[in-house]
């Protein structure tokens, strides 16, 4: 596929190489045709990184859970993750 036009059609073709156990799938994106002149100041003085991402939303989810708990027991996770793949946090 060389051009994602329809993204609820690729879900379905996505969805039917999974329902088939494919041993493997890799999916390669490109940017290239991206520019950072095209990203307006606002959204770049907004964005966030991957942690503070996840304690936004753990702080923002109506739950009774101890919060600040559930936020190291998720740092962890990715933490480990990002350790498995072979890149450092």
């Amino acid at each position: 596929m060389v051009n994602k036009t329809n993204p609820e059609m690729l879900d379905r073709l996505l969805d039917r190489f999974y329902k088939v156990n494919m041993h493997e799938l890799k999916i390669i994106e490109d940017y290239s045709d991206l520019d950072a002149g095209n990203v307006s100041d606002d959204i770049v003085e907004r964005s966030e990184d991957t942690i503070t991402l996840v304690d936004n939303y753990i702080e923002a989810l109506p739950i009774s859970l101890d919060k600040n708990r559930l936020k190291t027991i998720v740092r962890g996770a990715y933490v480990e993750a990002s350790d498995t793949d072979g890149t450092k946090v």
